[in-house]
């Protein structure tokens, strides 16, 4: 081999080693990355569990002290569903006008 094919492959492999190198700090960034956002999403999904218990509970207290806010509200929904369940007079009365 001659001293330039050495110099060739001394090169070769140096820009290997380089490259191989650069793989693998770009392979551990990355996998930084991944840990931290993997942080960031447990810690979320922690606040929001904790943000419905909260809200469930403040819930269960309300029903227990009896709000009139929540009576009100329940009322609201049955009136809603009554109307809903019971057909419209008006909708009878505009059918029965529609003539061909």
């Amino acid at each position: 081999m001659t001293v330039i094919a050495q110099q060739r492959s001394s090169r070769q492999l140096k820009k290997e080693d380089m490259d191989k190198k650069r793989r693998q700090e770009e392979e551990e960034e990355l996998q930084k990355m991944k840990a931290k956002q993997r942080e960031k999403s447990e810690c979320l999904k922690k606040t929001r569990e904790q943000e419905d218990e909260r809200r469930r509970e403040q819930l269960h207290q309300d029903h227990k002290k009896g709000y009139p806010g929540i009576r009100t509200t329940e009322s609201f929904l049955q009136r809603c569903e009554r109307r809903s369940a019971a057909p419209s007079s008006t909708a009878a009365h505009t059918s029965s006008m529609v003539s061909f």
